[in-house]
């Protein structure tokens, strides 16, 4: 596997991994707030959005996993 594409994988599960980490993170400093927003019906719209983008970043972390072991695959069969 050639650096660049060994590059392309290592930085898009880190993009991945960076993004969640970030949602996380906000996600438990603002908790309260959080908390009153969906009791109060406010946070439907941003809550479907935001699973929506953890569910994807999940996907393109698999996506990106899957495309390295093709890599490998690819380049074990020529050897």
């Amino acid at each position: 596997m050639n650096e660049d594409v060994k590059k392309y994988i290592h930085e898009g599960i880190h993009f991945s991994n960076e993004l969640m980490d970030a949602i996380e993170e906000i996600s438990q400093k603002y908790q309260e707030h959080i908390s009153m927003s969906m009791e109060i019906g406010h946070f439907d719209d941003l809550d479907k959005v935001m699973m929506d983008l953890s569910r994807t970043l999940i996907k393109y972390t698999y996506l990106i996993r899957d495309f390295q072991e093709e890599k490998r695959g690819l380049e074990t069969i020529s050897e």
